[in-house]
């Protein structure tokens, strides 16, 4: 009995999908295929004793495979993209379903899958105009920037938590992703404890350049022992740094006591940096020249914070994720290492 080409190319993408996705989760499949997608994905997290968690992020893939003799390595990597038609009756319910589904592209020439999230895709190109459309089929497009690979599963994973955990925050995606980026750091905060330590925030600004940083040391209020980093955050266009970090109040690095701490704002009245008024209406005063501008201040956790805090806790405690408080952090988001999966 003769089996086609296109069932065999099927069966060798669907084996190289679940070799390499196996190690992200567990599948997930429906009895009979009837509802335009091939398989689920429910994502786990690695545990440090080993062992994985189940994470929030429950995902389906709908897999297609464009066979060498139709399209070649050469003239995929000169488009730069794959394209596939796909019916309009299956683009309408994807864009209906309340759950992602991802279009996952097999190009037998390259070895390799390149994915969307063609809800995603359906809603930027076509909207609600998907539903009255009178064509059969239309074309979409997958970038050969964005393989399946390892770092696109971590993608899915933080996309899927993050539409979990925004019913927590009334729907606003913004906070859910800023929560789960700096959880470990929002512990570490809560820790302190002010009688002996404080959080000093160092913000650095350039002339030359539109990136900013930002460097959270711990110091001893006794003045004892050198500061300690405990976070550092690096933005591209980082225009106001108290809505980088919400759960924050920060204040002028002016200790109540000289003797605590060994910096005061004072010391840079005659900066050519110009100073910041923040929102509790305190000013912080630049220090340095034309190049490089440094604004000290010292930071603790606000409403927001300690709200946050406590989600932070409910999660732990339902095992969705792992805080490590002792955790010393780097986040570094600028737009040429963003990647929509």
């Amino acid at each position: 009995m003769k089996i086609g080409k296109h069932d065999v190319l099927e069966r060798k993408y669907m084996g190289l999908f679940r070799a390499l996705a196996s190690g992200f989760g567990e599948f997930v499949e429906y009895e009979r295929d009837k509802a335009a997608r091939d398989i689920g994905l429910h994502l786990t997290t690695p545990r440090k004793d080993g062992s994985v968690r189940v994470s929030p992020a429950l995902v389906w893939f709908q897999m297609k495979g464009i066979h060498r003799s139709t399209l070649d390595a050469a003239t995929a990597q000169k488009q730069g993209h794959v394209a596939i038609n796909l019916k309009v009756e299956h683009l309408r319910l994807w864009r209906l379903l309340p759950d992602t589904t991802y279009l996952a592209i097999y190009v037998e020439a390259l070895d390799k899958f390149y994915i969307i999230d063609i809800k995603a895709t359906i809603e930027r190109e076509f909207g609600d105009e998907i539903f009255s459309d009178s064509q059969e089929t239309r074309t979409i497009s997958v970038s050969l920037e964005s393989p399946l690979d390892e770092q696109a599963f971590q993608l899915i994973l933080r996309k899927g938590s993050i539409a979990a955990l925004k019913t927590r925050f009334s729907g606003e995606e913004k906070q859910a992703q800023i929560l789960l980026r700096d959880a470990n750091f929002i512990s570490r905060v809560a820790s302190l404890d002010p009688r002996k330590k404080r959080l000093l925030a160092r913000l650095i600004k350039y002339g030359s350049k539109m990136r900013s940083e930002m460097y959270f040391e711990e110091l001893n209020v006794d003045g004892t022992g050198d500061a300690e980093q405990v976070h550092a955050h690096w933005q591209f266009a980082m225009y106001d740094f108290e809505d980088v970090f919400p759960y924050l109040e920060f204040s002028p690095a002016e200790p109540e006591d000289d003797d605590e701490l060994e910096f005061s704002n004072d010391d840079y009245s005659n900066s050519e940096w110009p100073s910041i008024e923040l929102r509790n209406g305190s000013v912080v005063r630049g220090d340095g020249e034309f190049e490089m501008g440094e604004y000290r201040m010292t930071a603790r956790l606000n409403a927001i914070g300690e709200s946050w805090l406590k989600t932070i806790e409910f999660m732990e405690a339902a095992d969705i994720i792992e805080i490590d408080a002792e955790t010393k952090s780097m986040v570094d988001v600028a737009p040429w290492h963003a990647r929509d999966v």
